[in-house]
């Protein structure tokens, strides 16, 4: 799952900050849903799925078809571990709620051999190449926030506060196609990319598009439920520098004033923001508006100001980098 990648972040700096700053406060853009009638979901044509490469048994499925032979013969009773089976229960549950969503109807059969194909390719990462990897959840008709769902109501209790956040990063990388983004989400990915080929200029373009989108797909991290320290933690493993998060999170801010006052100190200190301090923050941001400042330069004094805190010194100090 790239995790040559995710080890080679190495705290990038962020060379794209200035061109971040530039864009100002983006909205995301609203997804538009069309109703769907119930119909009775057919199994997908292996003809459409890309077959991979030359099947070597001893080896991890190089084919698509040899990791649907697989899932066919996977006996979820034999998992080592009563934890693991009932694992298995809740991402049959999961997928057999999803497909209700989307008004598909398969047999008990069919999902057991979806789930097992969701096991072996997403848990137990039983694949040779991305490309049978794309195939299994071509197969599932799964979209990416379909994928990471199951992985968080299903196997969430697999890991330990904010280590989810390392998978769902991997696959949000294998799965994400920058062709489909918005066009405002496009821009911030492209001030990304530039951002990094100016910086890495000696990295192959496939290597600076994968930095990229593990770069945007942080923009979207959520790590407000998960402890300080475990927070600190995520963030390390991932070699992500406090101030690359930061960057990122607030290239993105949207919503109201108060609300933007929650997501800088979600993002600057990596902790919730308690009544008194967003009553201030608030009213301190409003004050700067009201004063002349735009509202992306308030919010530059504000995140400057909570940086000069000693809070932000000992969170920092919590990466061992010399303040």
């Amino acid at each position: 799952m790239k995790k040559k990648v995710l080890a080679i972040m190495l705290g990038i700096s962020l060379g794209v900050s200035g061109a971040l700053g530039s864009m100002g406060l983006s909205a995301k853009a609203v997804d538009s849903v069309e109703a769907t009638e119930t119909v009775e979901a057919t199994e997908i044509d292996d003809s459409d799925i890309d077959p991979g490469f030359v099947v070597c048994p001893s080896k991890p499925s190089e084919t698509f078809y040899e990791l649907k032979s697989r899932a066919s013969e996977f006996d979820s009773s034999v998992l080592e571990s009563s934890e693991l089976k009932g694992v298995y229960g809740k991402i049959y549950k999961e997928i057999e709620k999803i497909y209700k969503d989307k008004n598909l109807s398969y047999s008990e059969d069919e999902l057991k051999l979806r789930t097992s194909i969701y096991w072996l390719s997403v848990l137990e990462s039983d694949y040779d190449s991305e490309e049978v990897f794309k195939s299994a959840i071509k197969y599932l008709d799964f979209t990416l926030d379909e994928v990471v769902r199951v992985l968080e109501n299903g196997a969430g209790e697999l890991f330990v506060d904010a280590e989810i956040e390392s998978p769902k990063l991997s696959l949000y990388m294998m799965l994400f196609d920058a062709s489909k983004l918005s066009e405002e989400d496009k821009k911030l990915y492209d001030l990304i990319k530039q951002g990094l080929s100016k910086e890495y200029a000696d990295y192959e373009e496939q290597d600076i598009d994968n930095f990229a989108t593990v770069m945007y797909a942080i923009k979207d991290m959520d790590l407000t439920k998960y402890g300080t320290q475990a927070r600190v933690d995520m963030l390390i493993d991932l070699g992500i520098t406090l101030d690359s998060y930061i960057g990122l999170k607030l290239a993105t801010l949207e919503g109201t004033n108060a609300e933007i006052v929650k997501s800088i100190y979600e993002s600057v200190l990596l902790r919730n923001i308690d009544g008194d301090g967003l009553k201030y923050w608030t009213e301190k941001l409003e004050s700067l508006i009201e004063s002349g400042k735009d509202k992306s330069e308030a919010v530059g004094v504000i995140v400057d100001q909570l940086k000069s805190g000693q809070e932000f010194k000992s969170l920092l100090s919590r990466f061992d980098l010399e303040i």
